[in-house]
């Protein structure tokens, strides 16, 4: 008897979610024209710190992606679409 397929677990969802909404934040970001360096000044952190969230290894808290959202003069759906679950 077949085993029916295995669903991704949270971990891989949320590593998912995030690589997602790191390529939203990098394609905002350069659509505003912002490079790396004056991003991170302008938020208050590193480059490594935007690199990281931009590469989806770093999980974004919810106010603080709000606080980009804001700052990119996006609505806060914007780095959801296109998401699609695997759930």
């Amino acid at each position: 008897m077949a085993r029916p397929p295995l669903k991704p677990s949270r971990y891989q969802r949320s590593k998912k979610l995030n690589r997602h909404i790191g390529e939203r934040l990098c394609r905002a970001r350069e659509a505003d024209g912002y490079a790396v360096a004056d991003f991170a000044r302008k938020l208050g952190v590193s480059e490594d710190v935007v690199s990281d969230i931009e590469a989806g290894i770093l999980e974004i808290s919810p106010i603080d992606l709000l606080d980009l959202a804001t700052l990119l003069n996006r609505e806060l759906g914007y780095f959801f679409e296109g998401y699609e679950d695997d759930a």
